[in-house]
């Protein structure tokens, strides 16, 4: 995945709540984040493990290897746990 096609899926989560699955170049897992924001060489979100949102974290967009938007019901359990 090209820098520019992440950062378009980057720019497309700011201000919503779409769940994005991250794959960095040093873990073999993936990880799921609600991008807060993104600068030119880092990203900022609340990573989410099994519906609890744990914690906010940096990373570097150079390390982001592909993310992808994930689209099912995680999302809205965890809109309702919100309320």
């Amino acid at each position: 995945m090209n820098k520019s096609d992440k950062i378009c899926i980057l720019n497309n989560s700011l201000g919503t709540y779409n769940l994005c699955r991250c794959y960095f170049n040093y873990d073999d897992n993936y990880w799921y984040f609600y991008i807060l924001n993104y600068f030119e060489k880092l990203l900022f979100g609340i990573e989410e493990d099994d519906f609890i949102l744990d914690g906010f974290q940096i990373r570097k967009i150079s390390d982001l290897k592909k993310i992808e938007v994930k689209d099912d019901i995680c999302v809205m359990i965890n809109l309702h746990n919100a309320k």
